[in-house]
């Protein structure tokens, strides 16, 4: 999961689709909002803004890249740019020595969650992995994975500078 607000792959998504991005989001090189990725230096942590608890997320952002980071001796903080000396953090917990019936605590755990009523009518209430899994399933029945055009425009130009003959 991204200790940010959104992940920076969904921020170019997101900008693929239109010029302004959400409220909120990300911030320019000056450390102040901005709804243009052309100003993108960084994303909000999780929370958001210090009055909306960002630095709960920010926190947490630490702990990950202290764990995958330097801990490992990989990149971190402002040096971890995305491709490069990247480091992971692995924790294997087993839940069967802390308490018995783990797998059914953490269905009854799932099935609470995704019963209270959405604050969407319409909108289900999702626990993680079930954005992914409709996605998924979208893809499925779509029978690939779709695309705006816009990003496949910036596809096919990154081919023709490489003269890179596309596949369809």
């Amino acid at each position: 999961m991204a200790t940010t607000v959104v992940a920076a792959g969904k921020l170019k998504i997101m900008a693929s689709k239109d010029s302004n991005l959400p409220a909120n989001m990300i911030v320019d090189v000056n450390g102040h909002e901005s709804r243009k990725y052309e100003d993108f230096n960084g994303v909000f942590p999780v929370g958001g803004r210090e009055e909306t608890g960002g630095y709960k997320g920010f926190g947490l952002a630490m702990m990950v890249d202290i764990l995958s980071g330097v801990l490992s001796g990989a990149e971190f903080g402002a040096t971890c740019k995305g491709a490069g000396n990247l480091g992971l953090g692995f924790i294997a917990i087993d839940p069967n020595q802390f308490e018995d019936g783990f797998t059914n605590r953490m269905q009854s755990l799932i099935d609470a969650c995704r019963n209270q009523p959405p604050a969407d009518v319409g909108r289900p209430v999702l626990v993680p992995g079930d954005p992914e899994r409709q996605h998924m399933e979208l893809c499925d029945q779509l029978g690939g994975i779709p695309y705006t055009k816009k990003l496949l425009q910036i596809v096919d130009s990154i081919a023709e500078r490489y003269q890179i003959t596309p596949l369809l």
